[in-house]
């Protein structure tokens, strides 16, 4: 569980500059609803539940930052790639991956 004291990483245009730069902060408190993160002159609150519109990626590892530091980075092309595939079974495969459904007629 995550605490008051733990590093994490973020990044998003509050915390990062230039692509691929990943901001080391400390928790030094929180709210019902949010972590504050130091330094305590710049302190910034990020939701600990993202998935509620937050522009701001937080990562609680260097593993995990590091993997959505790759995602970042290849999805766009990846998905420029699947644009132009014109094999059915390539692109049904692709589909069966990331378990698409069809849209009804």
């Amino acid at each position: 569980m995550t605490k008051v004291g733990d590093k994490v990483w973020v990044g998003g245009a509050l915390f990062r500059g230039a692509k691929g730069r990943w901001s080391e902060r400390e928790i030094i408190g929180e709210t019902r609803v949010s972590w504050i993160l130091s330094p305590a002159w710049e302190s910034r609150k990020v939701r600990k539940n993202p998935s509620k519109g937050a522009p701001v990626v937080v990562a609680f590892s260097p593993e995990e930052r590091d993997a959505l530091q790759w995602v970042e980075d290849h999805q766009y092309r990846i998905a420029d790639a699947v644009k132009r595939v014109t094999d059915h079974d390539v692109l049904r495969r692709i589909a069966h991956m990331i378990d698409y459904k069809e849209a009804p007629r």
